[in-house]
């Protein structure tokens, strides 16, 4: 039995972009295992090719922060990053709600609760392509799997996100219905009784 969402309160919030300003999130503990370094060099190369006015705020603490912030300060990404310790579960809705994307390029996780929140919010996820991701996002329907050695297509998929707004919504859309219909604290209820 998986994992579930409340999808009653992790809920779309309409147009999410203003001020022409596009915004990736992460949420996560700040551990090698989330592979943030990497997330930052992309986010870079991403910066360079494309110029767009973006941020990209790293929600959560861990004991990888204080080389994290340095490294974006040094490779240049100091007014593109904003970082944001752990949030309540309230002020995490409006994070999703104002985002237009979630990253997590996780070298390995269980199923992500971060991924389900952000999904039942309607928002695109772009992450790894590991066995746990699979099991909820179905590559270009739902969202974006990436393969870490070829970061081409992690570049790819914000590309798409920020410059095609119509594919965006579509994306959000398809997250949304998908963990209504598979992964609702009311269906994972009736699996348990049902087990039981």
């Amino acid at each position: 039995i998986p994992n579930g969402v409340d999808t009653k309160f992790f809920y779309p919030l309409g147009n999410r972009t203003i001020d022409n300003i596009f915004r990736f999130i992460f949420v996560g503990r700040l551990h090698s295992q989330k592979n943030l370094i990497y997330l930052l060099d992309q986010v870079l190369l991403f910066k360079k090719k494309l110029n767009n006015n973006f941020t990209l705020e790293i929600i959560g603490n861990g004991p990888q922060k204080k080389e994290l912030i340095q490294h974006s300060e040094k490779i240049g990404l100091k007014n593109n990053v904003l970082w944001t310790d752990w949030v309540n579960k309230r002020q995490l809705l409006q994070k999703y709600q104002s985002a237009d994307c979630l990253l997590l390029p996780s070298l390995y996780e269980g199923m992500s609760n971060v991924i389900l929140e952000s999904m039942a919010c309607g928002l695109p996820v772009v992450a790894s392509d590991i066995s746990a991701n699979r099991a909820v996002i179905k590559n270009g329907k739902n969202g974006f799997l990436f393969n870490i050695n070829r970061p081409f297509q992690l570049q790819k998929a914000m590309e798409l996100l920020v410059v095609n707004q119509k594919k965006r919504k579509e994306i959000g859309s398809s997250a949304r219905d998908f963990v209504v219909r598979e992964f609702s604290w009311d269906l994972v209820a009736k699996r348990y009784l049902k087990l039981l």
